[in-house]
């Protein structure tokens, strides 16, 4: 126990585990290199552990004083642990609530008719699959109704697309409000 360095014996070097979990945690970080940073690590700290049981040491302190720096040792590295987990995670949960509004947007956009806003066919199948499932397993009653504007090719034939695209888009909006 006398003859190991102090730095040794008060734990200072669980601060190398703390930049291990920074190295791998790292989003910006490559594969190659968190495995290179890795393995830089580990021989840094076997390297430390020959070197300090090789060496006499210099100067000794007393057994309160190493106590009192292997607790504030122990008590920073577990902080640092803490405190990069929770950037890391903080990060994670709000990259995580990004790509669910995402995903929300996307499905809005495929159940969707960009022209009218109205659901397409995609979301109206799925609507009647529900509904017919729903009706199947209660006493739910289903009507359902379907409509065609009549000889609207002549429209767009006549007055162009953008006419079309005009009147399809005043359709929609007396669908919605009735």
């Amino acid at each position: 126990h006398d003859a190991l360095p102090i730095c040794w014996n008060v734990s200072y070097q669980h601060t190398i585990f703390v930049l291990l979990l920074f190295t791998l945690l790292s989003p910006s970080s490559e594969f190659p290199y968190k495995v290179g940073s890795t393995a830089f690590l580990i021989v840094f700290r076997l390297s430390l552990y020959l070197y300090t049981h090789a060496v006499k040491p210099s100067y000794t302190v007393s057994p309160g004083v190493e106590l009192m720096l292997n607790i504030i040792n122990t008590i920073s590295t577990f902080l640092l642990f803490f405190i990069i987990s929770v950037m890391f995670s903080k990060d994670s949960m709000e990259m995580e609530q990004k790509l669910v509004k995402y995903n929300k947007k996307i499905e809005k956009l495929a159940k969707t008719d960009t022209l009218t806003g109205l659901p397409n066919r995609r979301d109206a199948m799925e609507r009647i699959e529900s509904h017919l499932k729903h009706s199947k397993n209660s006493d739910f009653f289903l009507s359902m109704a379907i409509g065609d504007i009549d000889f609207f090719k002549k429209v767009n034939d006549t007055y162009g697309h953008e006419a079309g695209d005009a009147i399809l888009t005043q359709l929609s909006e007396i669908f919605r409000e009735t």
